[in-house]
């Protein structure tokens, strides 16, 4: 038996099962690290068991920390951020006599959310779109792109070669791409494509996009550039807001 089956046994037999926590790997991957995956995983889990027809469930922030050694600031924070996403709602009900905080999981959009994550991220999309995005390019000679291209996204947007889509994710990700590694320009790359063909998005629309990252998402508004992953694991969100909101956005 290896040294970790061993530990984790005796964890299980002294301690018992109900004291691990397991948390799918692509839960931490959607919420941008451990805690929060671990906060959706338990999402998932308790949001069709509060006995409710209307699907709300309640939980102290005791209850929380006991489970997943969350801080209530880390509670409200993860949800805000799920809030975002249209997969949460709460409400401060009376329970047990006291004001909690009661919860409702939207699985139906948390379906639609983890297949297009799933989608972006799978191993053969991430393959094919190297191949491609290299070709495209990695193979030009990046050393004579200025940052003040940035500015003049409007007028290449027609370019057929895709490389106004890659200025503005390179400007809007704060990359230097007179000293980006390859890696960099690949996932560059991948990530202006697929807003490009599969969302149909304009360079415009990827430069409005990082306005409503540093006012909408919890990272932006901790001044957090975005990735290129983050753009596109975000860009439904973005564009609810901006069709709900009906907003012109103008660069």
């Amino acid at each position: 038996m290896s040294n970790y089956k061993t530990i984790k046994a005796l964890v299980t037999r002294f301690a018992g099962q109900q004291n691990t926590i397991g948390v799918p790997r692509v839960f931490c991957q959607m919420m941008g690290g451990l805690e929060g995956g671990a906060f959706l995983s338990q999402l998932v889990f308790w949001g069709d068991k509060g006995g409710r027809a209307d699907g709300w469930f309640y939980k102290t922030y005791e209850e929380w920390e006991a489970e997943i050694m969350l801080s209530p600031y880390k509670i409200r924070k993860y949800s805000e951020q799920l809030k975002e996403r249209g997969v949460l709602q709460t409400s401060i009900k009376r329970a047990d006599g006291a004001p909690t905080v009661h919860y409702r999981f939207d699985y139906e959009i948390f379906k639609d959310w983890i297949v297009d994550y799933l989608a972006i991220h799978t191993e053969e999309t991430s393959e094919s779109l190297t191949e491609t995005t290299t070709e495209e390019y990695t193979d030009t000679d990046m050393a004579d792109v200025k940052l003040k291209e940035s500015t003049i996204v409007s007028v290449e947007q027609d370019e057929p070669d895709g490389r106004a889509w890659f200025i503005s994710m390179a400007d809007l990700c704060e990359v230097d791409l007179a000293v980006a590694t390859k890696r960099q320009k690949q996932q560059l790359g991948q990530s202006s494509k697929l807003l490009k063909d599969k969302a149909s998005a304009t360079p415009e629309q990827i430069v409005a996009f990082g306005k409503w990252w540093y006012a909408n998402d919890w990272r932006g508004k901790q001044g957090q550039a975005s990735t290129p992953a983050q753009v596109r694991e975000a860009w439904g969100a973005f564009k609810k807001f901006a069709d709900k909101s009906v907003v012109r956005f103008r660069v």
